[in-house]
């Protein structure tokens, strides 16, 4: 924690990205909701078990009969994409060892060299700086992630018949951030 403590700012963007991604999952949830028509199977498929990205993999798998001829096909395989992205940004922090180096705050992942054939050599660890210009970025990604399953739940729910008077716009596209 002295890292975050050394550069609070972006110890709190790595801490809503982290934590702000189980927003994303009850968002997706909601919509796999709306494209099925049926909030307790999809609530129940998609949490009954454990694990982000077969939460992700789940969502697409009980929506393709839906979605099969769907016009907004593929604006959800999109959506799908973009939010893997997210998750990938999370992982890297979630699962971090972090550090603070003289000029930012950094961090290691050991998995990554525990996955490796070799004996596990800490010196062999890659550490990776984080600017406050990367993590507004992801940051940005996260809430545009957020606003295009907002959209596709408006776009089910009015095509449902649920929602008639506010017509859903797509947010504007942003950047993929790197991780």
């Amino acid at each position: 924690m002295p890292a975050f403590v050394a550069h609070p700012q972006e110890g709190a963007i790595i801490g809503s990205l982290v934590v702000g991604y189980g927003e994303l999952e009850i968002l997706l949830a909601l919509l796999v909701r709306w494209i099925i028509d049926d909030q307790d199977f999809a609530f129940r498929t998609l949490y009954g078990q454990r694990g982000e990205s077969a939460r992700i993999t789940t969502a697409k798998t009980i929506t393709f009969i839906s979605l099969r001829h769907h016009q907004k096909r593929q604006e959800f395989e999109d959506m799908i994409d973009a939010l893997r992205h997210c998750l990938k940004i999370r992982n890297q922090y979630a699962h971090g060892n972090w550090l603070q180096t003289p000029h930012a705050i950094s961090f290691a992942n050991v998995e990554n060299i525990c996955q490796q054939q070799d004996k596990a050599d800490l010196g062999k660890l890659t550490v990776q700086d984080v600017t406050l210009k990367k993590l507004r970025q992801q940051e940005r990604y996260f809430v545009y992630v957020m606003q295009l399953i907002e959209y596709l739940i408006f776009s089910f729910q009015r095509e449902r018949g649920a929602q008639s008077t506010f017509a859903p716009q797509a947010p504007p596209k942003v950047a993929r951030p790197n991780l």
